[in-house]
């Protein structure tokens, strides 16, 4: 989980639903940033989320191929 500094929203990355998602702490509001992830029969170890300081870039990492993605 990691926080979005200029908006205040947490970024979640639901693993079961294989998706990322902006949750808004204030109202409770969930939306989906991004989906179709295969989190578990690819082999991949995904490790966390973070948020670039201005928003604008999600960054996921994964352990098991030591590889860092980035989403815009």
């Amino acid at each position: 989980m990691a926080a979005d500094l200029s908006t205040g929203d947490l970024i979640i990355m639901e693993v079961g639903a294989e998706r990322i998602i902006r949750v808004n702490p204030v109202t409770g509001a969930v939306s989906t940033m991004f989906s179709g992830f295969d989190f578990g029969s690819t082999g991949l170890r995904w490790a966390g989320v973070d948020v670039s300081p201005d928003g604008n870039q999600v960054f996921v990492s994964n352990t098991a191929g030591n590889e860092v993605y980035t989403f815009t």
